[in-house]
């Protein structure tokens, strides 16, 4: 076999074999692939009062912080090169009942909106394996699901408004007709002032259709249950199931209270939930059994979404017994999920580099095959 010829079959090998594996073993190397082993330990210290929820609350100076080192997504498309986090600084504590996080990290720049195209919201999740077998760090696989806490400071501000963000919050002076509402016989010319007005309330010079009256006909994401688009938020939080990639799914049972805070070029989060459910896709928190445990976080001022996002290895969390004492009240708010797939882009991504992977080594193919000299031929 001559050198030409070599080339030929041997190029395309080494083309896949650089962009599918290379960013694999990479990502392995840096995170620790999978749940199960004897990663750094967080302590979730037992307390004998509620957990709070505020997370300038004093008792959270009780809890040891653990500092937690993340790095730029690099196992899918899109991958993050230039993360902002270096790091997030978490603590824990459970009464028995109720589980709680607080966490924190530098942010010199709020986002807290997602309305605009070009607008992209700070945020923060906390990753469990939901069943007992190791799972894949990166969403999880078949049969061994991730269950996901993840708070968006865009939620978390409209909880602080009082109202729920709309499109005319970022475009002031956007011109359109109307909302239609459940009555549409009387429905009216929407004219109002954000800057004086209180988008959510109907009053003099404001004959906007109440938010909880929009007809969903006429809103498919809010007909559709997608929980981003729903106008009444309980919690900053949306918790969600995920069992590999494109497969990331809003949970039917919402139990998860918090509250973000910035403050002076940092986040300070705080995210609680029951430590036991009937839900058969949550993590269960056993006093006394470890857990493990994993963080993800996105930048929005670095256009940081989706898969571009800075994330952490599995931790081991340590679940102090105690107890079992006060319970942090609130009765667990049930929503409609939205379909499956919402990180279906990460499965077309993947299938475009193979693509590529194809036609590089057809050109590599075909330029190796034009220097190949001429074969002799003897008579």
């Amino acid at each position: 076999m001559d050198k030409s010829t070599k080339t030929i079959f041997l190029a395309p090998i080494i083309v896949v074999s650089i962009l599918l594996i290379t960013p694999i073993a990479s990502q392995a190397q840096i995170m620790g692939t999978f749940s199960g082993g004897d990663g750094p330990k967080i302590r979730s210290i037992f307390v004998d009062q509620a957990i709070p929820i505020d997370p300038g609350a004093s008792l959270w100076g009780n809890a040891p912080a653990m500092e937690v080192k993340v790095n730029g997504q690099n196992i899918t498309i899109p991958i993050l090169f230039n993360p902002t986090v270096k790091s997030i600084n978490v603590k824990s504590m459970n009464n028995g009942t109720w589980i709680g996080f607080w966490l924190e990290w530098a942010d010199p720049t709020p986002s807290t909106a997602a309305l605009a195209t070009h607008q992209f919201r700070d945020s923060i999740g906390v990753v469990f394996p939901a069943t007992e077998g190791k799972t894949f760090i990166a969403m999880g696989g078949p049969g061994t699901p991730v269950n996901i806490m993840h708070w968006k400071a865009d939620w978390q501000k409209d909880l602080d408004l009082g109202y729920y963000q709309d499109r005319e919050d970022a475009y002031p002076n956007m011109a359109y007709d109307l909302y239609l509402g459940n009555d549409e016989e009387n429905a009216e010319v929407l004219n109002y002032d954000p800057k004086t007005q209180d988008p959510n309330e109907m009053g003099a010079g404001d004959p906007r259709v109440h938010i909880t009256e929009l007809n969903p006909a006429y809103e498919p994401g809010l007909a559709a249950g997608n929980s981003l688009s729903q106008t009444i938020k309980f919690s900053p939080i949306e918790e969600l199931v995920a069992e590999g990639f494109g497969t990331l799914t809003t949970q039917k049972e919402q139990n998860s209270l918090g509250k973000g805070a910035w403050d002076n070029g940092i986040w300070r989060v705080v995210m609680a939930r029951p430590m036991m459910t009937k839900d058969a896709t949550d993590a269960q928190f056993e006093p006394g059994k470890n857990k493990d445990i994993a963080f993800a976080v996105w930048d929005g001022g670095n256009m940081e979404v989706n898969g571009r996002k800075s994330v952490a290895l599995w931790h081991n969390l340590v679940v102090e017994a105690g107890a079992p004492s006060a319970v942090v009240g609130q009765q667990p708010l049930t929503v409609t999920p939205p379909p499956a797939g919402a990180e279906g882009a990460s499965t077309v991504a993947i299938a475009a580099i193979i693509g590529g992977a194809i036609v590089a080594a057809s050109l590599i193919f075909y330029a190796a095959k034009r220097r190949a000299p001429a074969p002799t031929v003897t008579k």
